[in-house]
Protein backbone atom coordinates (compact mmCIF):
# COMPACT_ATOMS: atom_id res chain seq x y z
CA UNK A 1 0.00 0.00 0.00
CA UNK A 2 3.41 2.18 0.74
CA UNK A 3 4.20 1.74 -3.24
CA UNK A 4 0.77 3.12 -3.87
CA UNK A 5 0.79 6.49 -1.75
CA UNK A 6 4.25 6.89 -3.16
CA UNK A 7 3.15 6.77 -6.65
CA UNK A 8 0.14 9.41 -5.75
CA UNK A 9 2.24 11.80 -4.32
CA UNK A 10 4.89 11.80 -7.48
CA UNK A 11 1.67 11.94 -9.41
CA UNK A 12 0.27 14.93 -7.17
CA UNK A 13 3.46 16.82 -7.62
CA UNK A 14 3.40 16.14 -11.66
CA UNK A 15 -0.22 17.54 -11.87
CA UNK A 16 0.64 20.52 -9.60
CA UNK A 17 3.79 21.34 -11.27
CA UNK A 18 2.64 21.14 -14.83
CA UNK A 19 -0.79 23.22 -13.95
CA UNK A 20 1.84 25.85 -12.31
CA UNK A 21 3.76 25.50 -15.77
CA UNK A 22 0.51 25.91 -18.39
CA UNK A 23 -0.93 27.98 -15.59
CA UNK A 24 -2.61 30.23 -18.88
CA UNK A 25 -5.02 27.18 -18.87
CA UNK A 26 -6.23 28.19 -15.64
CA UNK A 27 -6.51 31.52 -15.77
CA UNK A 28 -8.28 30.67 -19.33
CA UNK A 29 -10.84 29.14 -17.21
CA UNK A 30 -11.17 31.20 -14.86
CA UNK A 31 -11.55 33.78 -17.78
CA UNK A 32 -14.23 32.15 -19.06
CA UNK A 33 -16.11 31.86 -15.87
CA UNK A 34 -15.84 35.41 -15.44
CA UNK A 35 -16.96 36.65 -18.82
CA UNK A 36 -19.81 33.97 -18.75
CA UNK A 37 -20.90 35.32 -15.34
CA UNK A 38 -21.19 39.04 -16.42
CA UNK A 39 -22.48 38.10 -19.80
CA UNK A 40 -25.69 36.26 -17.99
CA UNK A 41 -25.76 38.72 -15.22
CA UNK A 42 -26.18 41.94 -17.26
CA UNK A 43 -28.33 39.87 -19.13
CA UNK A 44 -31.08 39.54 -16.75
CA UNK A 45 -30.03 42.87 -15.44
CA UNK A 46 -30.96 41.48 -11.56
CA UNK A 47 -34.27 40.21 -12.88
CA UNK A 48 -33.45 36.64 -12.09
CA UNK A 49 -35.16 34.93 -10.13
CA UNK A 50 -33.55 32.32 -7.63
CA UNK A 51 -34.47 28.85 -9.73
CA UNK A 52 -33.33 30.44 -12.99
CA UNK A 53 -29.98 31.64 -11.37
CA UNK A 54 -29.65 27.84 -9.72
CA UNK A 55 -30.11 26.10 -13.23
CA UNK A 56 -27.83 28.77 -14.82
CA UNK A 57 -25.16 28.46 -12.34
CA UNK A 58 -25.02 24.44 -12.61
CA UNK A 59 -24.93 24.73 -16.47
CA UNK A 60 -22.07 27.43 -16.32
CA UNK A 61 -20.24 25.18 -14.06
CA UNK A 62 -20.82 22.06 -16.40
CA UNK A 63 -19.01 23.82 -19.13
CA UNK A 64 -16.54 24.83 -17.33
CA UNK A 65 -15.69 20.97 -16.13
CA UNK A 66 -15.91 19.65 -19.88
CA UNK A 67 -13.48 22.67 -20.54
CA UNK A 68 -11.47 21.63 -17.84
CA UNK A 69 -11.47 17.76 -17.39
CA UNK A 70 -11.20 17.21 -20.97
CA UNK A 71 -7.97 17.99 -20.77
CA UNK A 72 -7.30 15.13 -18.39
CA UNK A 73 -5.94 12.19 -20.56
CA UNK A 74 -6.26 13.98 -24.28
CA UNK A 75 -3.21 16.35 -23.91
CA UNK A 76 -1.11 13.33 -23.45
CA UNK A 77 0.26 11.49 -26.35
CA UNK A 78 0.49 7.76 -25.98
CA UNK A 79 4.08 7.20 -25.47
CA UNK A 80 3.60 9.41 -23.03
CA UNK A 81 0.43 7.59 -20.96
CA UNK A 82 2.92 4.40 -21.91
CA UNK A 83 5.84 5.69 -19.72
CA UNK A 84 2.58 7.43 -17.01
CA UNK A 85 2.15 3.32 -16.47
CA UNK A 86 5.29 1.79 -16.01
CA UNK A 87 6.10 4.51 -13.38
CA UNK A 88 2.93 4.13 -11.81
CA UNK A 89 0.08 1.99 -11.57
CA UNK A 90 -3.42 2.40 -12.76
CA UNK A 91 -5.16 3.15 -9.91
CA UNK A 92 -2.71 5.90 -8.67
CA UNK A 93 -2.86 7.35 -12.30
CA UNK A 94 -7.14 7.81 -11.91
CA UNK A 95 -6.94 9.05 -8.35
CA UNK A 96 -5.10 11.76 -9.08
CA UNK A 97 -6.47 12.81 -11.59
CA UNK A 98 -10.05 12.86 -10.41
CA UNK A 99 -8.61 14.61 -7.02
CA UNK A 100 -6.82 16.70 -8.98
CA UNK A 101 -9.75 17.40 -11.16
CA UNK A 102 -12.42 17.95 -8.53
CA UNK A 103 -9.90 20.47 -6.40
CA UNK A 104 -9.45 22.37 -10.09
CA UNK A 105 -13.58 22.06 -10.54
CA UNK A 106 -14.07 23.06 -6.90
CA UNK A 107 -11.95 26.01 -6.35
CA UNK A 108 -13.29 27.23 -9.72
CA UNK A 109 -16.77 26.57 -8.78
CA UNK A 110 -16.51 28.52 -5.60
CA UNK A 111 -14.91 31.09 -7.30
CA UNK A 112 -17.91 31.59 -9.94
CA UNK A 113 -20.68 31.24 -7.09
CA UNK A 114 -19.05 34.30 -5.85
CA UNK A 115 -18.87 36.12 -8.77
CA UNK A 116 -22.42 35.16 -10.01
CA UNK A 117 -23.55 35.39 -6.65
CA UNK A 118 -22.47 39.13 -6.76
CA UNK A 119 -23.86 39.75 -10.05
CA UNK A 120 -26.92 37.84 -9.92
CA UNK A 121 -28.52 39.78 -6.71
CA UNK A 122 -29.60 36.33 -5.83
CA UNK A 123 -28.75 35.59 -1.71
CA UNK A 124 -27.99 31.92 -0.70
CA UNK A 125 -29.79 31.07 2.54
CA UNK A 126 -27.29 28.09 3.75
CA UNK A 127 -24.83 29.35 2.08
CA UNK A 128 -22.15 26.94 3.50
CA UNK A 129 -24.38 23.74 2.85
CA UNK A 130 -24.42 24.84 -1.07
CA UNK A 131 -20.70 25.36 -1.24
CA UNK A 132 -20.16 21.98 0.30
CA UNK A 133 -23.00 21.00 -2.51
CA UNK A 134 -20.58 22.60 -5.11
CA UNK A 135 -17.36 20.86 -4.37
CA UNK A 136 -19.53 17.02 -4.10
CA UNK A 137 -21.28 17.90 -7.56
CA UNK A 138 -17.31 19.26 -8.09
CA UNK A 139 -15.74 15.78 -7.11
CA UNK A 140 -18.38 13.72 -8.79
CA UNK A 141 -18.29 15.96 -12.48
CA UNK A 142 -14.57 15.01 -11.81
CA UNK A 143 -14.79 11.55 -11.42
CA UNK A 144 -17.52 11.12 -14.22
CA UNK A 145 -15.72 13.21 -16.59
CA UNK A 146 -12.39 11.51 -15.66
CA UNK A 147 -13.49 8.48 -16.61
CA UNK A 148 -15.06 9.55 -19.98
CA UNK A 149 -11.70 11.02 -20.96
CA UNK A 150 -9.53 8.30 -20.38
CA UNK A 151 -11.70 6.18 -22.20
CA UNK A 152 -12.53 8.66 -25.63
CA UNK A 153 -8.06 9.66 -25.30
CA UNK A 154 -7.75 5.99 -27.11
CA UNK A 155 -10.13 7.08 -29.87
CA UNK A 156 -10.48 8.18 -32.52
CA UNK A 157 -13.07 10.88 -32.45
CA UNK A 158 -12.17 12.09 -29.24
CA UNK A 159 -14.40 15.39 -28.95
CA UNK A 160 -17.44 13.48 -30.32
CA UNK A 161 -16.85 10.24 -27.63
CA UNK A 162 -16.83 12.31 -24.85
CA UNK A 163 -19.67 14.32 -25.51
CA UNK A 164 -21.92 10.99 -26.30
CA UNK A 165 -20.48 9.41 -22.87
CA UNK A 166 -20.41 12.08 -20.71
CA UNK A 167 -24.36 13.36 -21.31
CA UNK A 168 -26.09 10.38 -19.87
CA UNK A 169 -23.23 10.56 -16.97
CA UNK A 170 -23.44 14.35 -15.97
CA UNK A 171 -27.30 15.17 -16.60
CA UNK A 172 -28.18 13.16 -12.67
CA UNK A 173 -25.39 14.61 -11.18
CA UNK A 174 -26.85 18.07 -12.61
CA UNK A 175 -30.03 17.44 -12.03
CA UNK A 176 -29.27 16.30 -8.28
CA UNK A 177 -27.09 19.68 -7.83
CA UNK A 178 -30.22 21.76 -8.78
CA UNK A 179 -32.66 20.05 -6.81
CA UNK A 180 -30.50 20.11 -3.46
Amino acid sequence: MSRFWAEFRALWIKELKLEWKQRYAFFGLLLYVGCTVIVVGLAFQRQMNPLSWNILFWIILLFVAINAVAKSFMTESPSQQRYLYTLAGPSAVMLTKILYNTLLLGVIGTLGFTLFSLIGGVKIEELNLFILIVWVVAWKLAANLTLVSAIASRAENRITLMAVLGFPLTVPVLLTGIRI
